[in-house]
């Protein structure tokens, strides 16, 4: 009887859990309390692999930004970067700046293994200083930052992380229809 008693009770806990999990994989983009705090892209300073330092400034003016934040050792990441590429090419209109914490290293062979440091839209950089991460406040990765042409915040792309959603995303915000 016992025994039954933790299998129910374990049951109520779990089950909860899992139909959360499942629905969040629903959202397309969202806006959280968790979420930076701006409403224009704020001030960077990144590295590229090549050690030169750029700004925000030395971002394409015209053109939507979509920043990605990743970790070179984490398995969703990586699953997500083995079909990155092919969903990069279909952006409208996109530069797309992947950003990463590590080390120049681990970076750079996580870009080589992905083919990301070859492809014409993506910007791969490091953020030694860990200023997009105090400014951006990611909770997870990989984590997608929107920007739209004129440097105004779009949003958070939490799940569903491919051209679609992202092109979907930018075309509400355009027409006033997100958040």
């Amino acid at each position: 009887m016992k025994r039954l008693n933790w299998l129910v009770l374990l049951m109520i806990l779990i089950v909860p859990v899992f139909f959360f999990q499942c629905n969040m994989d629903e959202t397309v983009a969202e806006k959280n309390a968790s979420d930076p705090d701006f409403d224009t892209l704020p001030e960077l300073k990144l590295v590229t692999l090549a050690g030169d330092t750029i700004t925000h400034q030395d971002f394409a003016t015209d053109q939507r930004l979509v920043f990605v934040f990743v970790s070179p050792d984490c398995d969703h990441c990586r699953k997500e970067m083995e079909s990155f590429p092919k969903e990069v090419a279909k952006l409208e209109n996109a530069q797309v700046l992947v950003v990463s914490p590590y080390g120049r290293e681990e970076v750079s062979n996580f870009a080589v293994e992905f083919g990301l440091d070859k492809h014409p839209k993506i910007m791969v950089l490091l953020d030694p200083l860990h200023e997009f991460d105090s400014k951006f406040l990611p909770d997870q990765t990989p984590i997608l930052y929107l920007f739209d042409e004129n440097r105004e915040f779009v949003g958070v792309v939490r799940n569903k992380r491919n051209a679609k959603t992202i092109n979907t995303a930018f075309e509400d915000h355009s027409s006033g229809s997100i958040f």
